[in-house]
């Protein structure tokens, strides 16, 4: 499922399609190549990371659509990773996996910018939804009325947006 991006500078009638980022960490190896598999075969283009170090030089060096860490250690040990991706963009999404749900951490860890703090084991279909969410925002109109807003070819965007 390919991402449609526009390229406003080069022609903003153009659509540009590329697979959205992922970048995923996890220290448990098993759970990083479970999850990675089953974003692969979901057509996103994914960068695991099996040590928080790692998905701090990799954040560093690439931007991301997605950002999914593992909460880690009791004290959080995934807390670096989050506060580098909302240091780097705050709107890139980061959501915060857990094998175990830790009230502390989960305050924690919305209140340093994470969007979902989610307790694992995950199914393809959940993980699927979850990320969807994240990747395929609804499109949303500005102030102009829908009726006015046209393609290229004329084409009322209004009725697209509600066959799509």
């Amino acid at each position: 499922m390919a991402q449609q991006l526009f390229d406003r500078r080069a022609n903003p009638d153009f659509p540009l399609e590329r697979k959205p980022r992922l970048l995923i960490v996890d220290e448990k190896e098993e759970d990083l190549r479970e999850y990675s598999e089953m974003l692969r075969g979901l057509d996103y283009n994914v960068r695991p990371a099996s040590s928080y170090s790692d998905a701090a030089a990799l954040l560093e060096k690439e931007p991301f659509d997605l950002v999914i860490v593992d909460q880690g250690s009791e004290d959080f040990g995934g807390r670096a990773v989050l506060c580098r991706a909302v240091e780097i963009d705050h709107k890139t999404p980061v959501l915060v996996l857990t094998g175990v749900i830790d009230p502390g951490c989960c305050i924690s860890a919305l209140d340093l910018g994470a969007r979902e703090y989610v307790q694992k084991n995950l199914t393809r279909s959940e993980l699927q939804e979850l990320v969807a969410e994240y990747l395929d925002p609804p499109i949303e109109f500005s102030s102009a009325q829908p009726e006015s807003l046209f393609d290229s070819d004329g084409a009322n965007l209004e009725r697209w947006r509600k066959a799509s």
